[in-house]
């Protein structure tokens, strides 16, 4: 199979597994703007914020860096060597993370924090989980439980919230309950840790453990720079703003995080082709990145104008002042795919420090101007900030490519995609739900025709040659 029809089975399989499972969360916004106040949805939203940066200061990613181990063992039976590697790391970070919320919890108290806390180390567990099951080759497993999962979260939405009214806390304790299902599935069948048992591999070394730690570190880093782009405006939202401003943000943010979700499973995808691929290909790479990039484009395109018509069935009256904002965050997801599909280039070559000085370079311009931008623009401040952070981290970046391994973009081919998008935000802003429902239907149709001739003519060369 050629490495871009691998892409798309990989894609379609992680879209299984992401988007679809979280697309539930998108649809339970009518539950959650009808039933919970925008200053407790802006609470929710701003404490896993802070969530994310503790997690990812002290985990550092390990769930990506274990994956990335296990791609050097052609062996499955050596494979749970970076599996143990990954687990001393991940058992000192908890250690640490469960101290710290203890003296936090002392000082201060916050409101649900227990279920925070919870919530957090359940998630890094389930993250490790399915990075390791993608390891294994067990990608159909990884998406299925991301499915049950979630069906069972969405349930439990449905009858705390809508049934019985338990506010905020139903949203923490049926994502912890999600993530519990998520580890047992993968655990029963994949045998995560049963495989450690049946290993044959040697003593885990010392060095090797320090190997991984630092890969792990940049890569930990890099992280906490990426919040300070994005979650960091949820935090200065609260504080500039307010909760409630926060809560209409948060609303407009899940939009874009349908986007943030697609991306997500192609960026898993392209990781599968970025680890074991000869990155000295830059016409290759080139070629990849100009798709990508417009592919991007053109999916927020045939969205948008459906998330015009259906605005009002989809948010509760309270909510209302997100539909201006819904454009920007989802040109922030665009923004934001884009630059990981990139970074990934350089995580295939081990490269993890030019993205952190990169990253770090970007995440400063985000915390310099935002206070500017919310000023200014209020809500849309906090998305546009963010999307100049990410367009100087991928001008950067493609600078350096261009420089180390001659990677050139087809300009005429993102411009065209620039095009499209540009027009759907005037049929956005300008059209009515009608206008946007026939004109997001023609362009789904156009788009869906293009991508079978394109898919059917890949797939008869591969047959002839």
């Amino acid at each position: 199979m050629s490495t871009l029809l691998s892409f798309l089975k990989n894609s379609g399989i992680f879209v299984l597994g992401s988007m679809l499972t979280k697309l539930v969360g998108f649809l339970l916004l009518p539950l959650y703007t009808s039933w919970i106040a925008p200053n407790d949805l802006g609470y929710y939203d701003v404490s896993l914020a802070y969530l994310a940066i503790a997690c990812e200061a002290l985990f550092l990613n390990i769930w990506v860096v274990v994956l990335r181990f296990m791609y050097d063992f052609e062996d499955e039976n050596q494979k749970p060597r970076a599996f143990q590697a990954g687990m001393i790391l991940f058992g000192v970070s908890t250690s640490v993370y469960l101290l710290a919320a203890i003296c936090i919890a002392a000082i201060f108290d916050p409101p649900y924090f227990w279920l925070i806390v919870s919530y957090g180390l359940l998630q890094n567990i389930s993250m490790v989980f399915k990075f390791t099951a993608r390891g294994y080759g067990r990608n159909i497993d990884f998406a299925v439980s991301g499915v049950i999962a979630t069906l069972v979260m969405a349930g439990l939405n449905v009858v705390a919230i809508g049934m019985l009214g338990l506010g905020i806390g139903a949203l923490y304790a049926s994502m912890i309950v999600g993530f519990i299902i998520e580890i047992a599935y993968l655990e029963i069948r994949v045998g995560i840790l049963r495989r450690i048992r049946r290993s044959t591999a040697e003593h885990i070394s010392r060095s090797y453990v320090m190997t991984m730690a630092k890969y792990a570190l940049p890569i930990g880093l890099n992280a906490l720079c990426y919040w300070f782009i994005q979650s960091y405006n949820r935090v200065v939202i609260s504080q500039e703003l307010s909760l409630h401003d926060n809560g209409i943000f948060s609303v407009a943010a899940r939009f874009g995080g349908v986007v943030v979700l697609a991306t997500v499973a192609m960026t898993y995808a392209w990781q599968e082709i970025a680890f074991n691929k000869d990155l000295q290909n830059g016409a290759f790479f080139g070629r990849a990145a100009s798709m990508y990039f417009v592919g991007l484009v053109v999916l927020v395109s045939m969205m948008l104008p459906f998330l015009n018509a259906g605005f009002d069935v989809f948010v509760g009256a309270a909510y209302a002042d997100a539909f201006l904002i819904i454009p920007s965050a989802i040109l922030l997801g665009v923004a934001s795919g884009y630059s990981n599909f990139v970074i990934n280039m350089f995580y295939g070559l081990k490269d993890s420090k030019t993205v952190l000085w990169t990253l770090l370079a970007s995440s400063i311009v985000n915390v310099a101007a935002i206070h500017f931008f919310i000023g200014w623009w209020g809500l849309q401040g906090a998305n546009l900030a963010a999307c100049l952070a990410f367009l100087v981290n991928v001008a950067l970046l493609q600078l350096i490519l261009r420089k180390r391994i001659q990677l050139r973009l087809s300009i005429p081919f993102i411009a065209a995609g620039i095009a499209v998008g540009t027009i759907t935000g005037v049929v956005y802003f300008h059209g009515d739900r009608w206008f946007n429902l026939i004109y997001g239907s023609v362009l789904s149709m156009l788009v869906a025709a293009g991508v079978l001739v394109f898919v059917l003519r890949r797939r008869n060369q591969h047959s002839a040659g």
